[in-house]
């Protein structure tokens, strides 16, 4: 029986391989923009692990140039130009001289469409641990022409202290996630996590108008590390909900909406726009929720 079913897939990454080999998956990427993944266009493109380590390729995306190895999974995604409803609401939050926080910057395309479009008067800080990824942010920018961005190589949490980033799948280094005790079998780099409330102390900083927080389940730990700062500006927050994820660090997506809900902002589903409240249930929730002042 699982023969049956793998049969099938397999035929079908042999067909998505022939866009590899023939070296046409430049003219593919025309087709797949603005699709969706799971579209019948979408699921023509190869998968990123089907390419080799270390495959480059450089790119556009709205007139911001571009350089990822399609072998890992955002960069992949971004090549092929899918679709993300979530994504482009947040891409909207940024308004002109706005200040935005970017945790969780991976290589840095968000971060150079938030520079894009708040200008010259607005300013964009991101946070990046995983050198890897840091060091493609870095050559992302160096490939444009914006001079509102910073960059940090450290994480955000709850206390100012030094812990492991594991790589779960190394085909997907947006998947890195801190672990508490420090011990893991898997591949894994030490990093230095801050409080933002300690590292907005260190900055002439007069505003914060949003910050997206996607660092896979220590997004709770952030909100803790940064409540005076939250507080303080009120920002806009844009937020990956993950229930599993916040539950491997020992925090929960209800706890994490219920702090939310006590610093007096209104929570919607990101993509939907359904409200959410912290008496609903979250069991294994995956999606980004909007939080608005009230």
């Amino acid at each position: 029986m699982n023969g049956d079913i793998k049969k099938p897939k397999q035929l079908l990454n042999a067909f998505r391989s022939l866009f590899i080999i023939l070296q046409i998956d430049k003219i593919l990427r025309y087709f797949t923009h603005n699709k969706e993944s799971t579209s019948f266009i979408g699921k023509i493109a190869p998968n990123n692990y089907q390419y080799k380590p270390n495959t480059i390729r450089k790119f556009k995306i709205n007139d911001i140039c571009l350089e990822g190895d399609i072998s890992d999974y955002v960069a992949h995604f971004l090549y092929f130009g899918f679709k993300d409803i979530a994504h482009e609401r947040l891409l909207n939050l940024a308004k002109k001289d706005a200040i935005i926080l970017d945790i969780g910057t991976n290589i840095g395309t968000t971060l150079l469409r938030f520079a894009d479009r708040v200008g010259s008067n607005g300013y964009v800080y991101g946070f990046e641990p995983d050198v890897i990824n840091y060091k493609s942010c870095f050559k992302n920018i160096s490939l444009n022409n914006f001079s509102n961005i910073e960059v940090n190589n450290i994480g955000l949490g709850d206390s100012n202290n030094v812990f492991l980033l594991v790589v779960d799948t190394p085909t997907n280094r947006g998947g890195n996630r801190i672990v508490i005790g420090n011990t893991t079998n898997k591949e894994s780099i030490e990093i230095k996590v801050q409080k933002l409330d300690d590292w907005i102390t260190s900055k002439d900083i007069s505003k914060i108008n949003v910050i997206k927080i996607d660092v896979e389940g220590f997004e709770f730990k952030v909100l803790k590390g940064g409540i005076e700062t939250i507080q303080k500006f009120k920002p806009i927050m844009f937020i990956e909900l993950d229930d599993n994820n916040l539950k491997a660090v020992g925090n929960s997506a209800k706890e994490l909406i219920a702090l939310v809900e006590s610093l007096n902002y209104s929570i919607i589903n990101a993509e939907n726009n359904a409200a959410v409240y912290a008496d609903q249930s979250f069991t294994n929730c995956h999606f980004d929720i909007l939080c608005t002042p009230k």
